[in-house]
């Protein structure tokens, strides 16, 4: 699979998840489509988290696009974070 694969698969699934299609796209706008593709399987994986699951995938976010803009955002910490809560990164 490419990175255009995942941006691809990524945004038919943050449709079935409930992130909106504004969103998608100024995700996009903010991170570049690569990253917002790794956003939504973040939200898409801590859904099932057993010790904190995500309610709301368009929250969860939503809440990642404003650290983005903060400067604040560490897509590498919560990826690496999947583990903790799947006990695997795949």
């Amino acid at each position: 699979p490419t990175w255009a694969d995942l941006v691809s698969t990524a945004q038919i699934a943050a449709a079935y998840l409930g992130i909106n299609k504004s969103l998608w796209e100024e995700l996009k706008a903010e991170v570049g489509a690569p990253a917002a593709a790794v956003c939504v399987v973040i939200a898409e994986r801590r859904i099932t988290d057993p010790r904190n699951p995500v309610r709301s995938p368009g929250a969860f976010v939503r809440g990642m696009l404003k650290r983005a803009k903060d400067g604040q955002l560490k897509l590498h910490k919560s990826v690496f974070g999947l583990e903790k809560c799947t006990g695997t990164v795949q």
